[in-house]
């Protein structure tokens, strides 16, 4: 007998793949998906968000003020997820529901920070996840480059749409002081302060032309290379 065309066999069958599924569904857990670090303002890359509960955890460290907004890729109805204007900050989270495209914008003087992203996922949600994100990594083109060691230097980059990536590398013992300015005056400026010796950089969710002023102290070598998505 054909134990498939059996009722009872085919209901024992649907039962057991139901059972799996509502396993695997209790199997979720948080899971990071994402985490940035730095010193200094500054805009992560776009994340994404498959799962209905996630949430945004921060660790300053340093003197504040230190803020940190939430946009969505549109940059339309930001979310504040921390506002601490005083000296003294400290870590946290903040919860969230609903999925989507979104970046984070750092705003700080100095303080350095670490910044992670969980979302609540099965094991086949964080599979789905993963090859979204690897179908979605954008590719970029290098469009300037700049160099140079100490002393101020001022530079326009004109980007004629879409977002743009800020590469910055540092060399030596000493330090840079950088900052990105909208050169139409709207807009705040985005600050990356005392960079120490490594590579670090920043995303800006805008197009425009921008003034980019650096300031380098002694024994300090650095490099700045412009990217736009392709």
């Amino acid at each position: 007998m054909n134990m498939m065309n059996h009722p009872f066999s085919r209901f024992a069958l649907l039962a057991w793949l139901a059972l799996g599924l509502f396993a695997a569904a209790q199997d979720a857990h948080w899971v990071e998906t994402n985490s940035w670090q730095g010193t200094g303002s500054q805009q992560t890359g776009i994340f994404f968000v498959t799962a209905e509960r996630w949430r945004v955890i921060y660790r300053p460290k340093g003197r504040g003020p230190f803020r940190l907004d939430l946009n969505r890729e549109s940059g339309s109805d930001p979310a504040v997820v921390t506002d601490q204007k005083g000296t003294v900050i400290q870590g946290g989270r903040r919860n969230f529901t609903g999925t989507g495209r979104f970046y984070l914008d750092i705003q700080t003087d100095r303080a350095q920070w670490e910044v992670v992203v969980e979302q609540w996922l099965s094991p086949i949600e964080k599979w789905h996840l993963v090859q979204l994100i690897k179908q979605e990594t954008p590719t970029l083109a290098r469009i300037a480059t700049w160099t140079g060691a100490k002393g101020e230097e001022e530079y326009d980059l004109h980007i004629p749409r879409g977002a743009w990536r800020l590469f910055v590398n540092v060399a030596g013992e000493g330090h840079l002081d950088l900052s990105i300015d909208p050169a139409d005056g709207g807009g705040k400026p985005l600050l990356l302060n005392r960079l120490p010796a490594g590579e670090t950089g920043t995303w800006i969710h805008r197009s425009g032309t921008f003034r980019i002023r650096l300031r380098a102290g002694e024994n300090c070598e650095w490099k700045l290379d412009a990217c736009i998505v392709k």
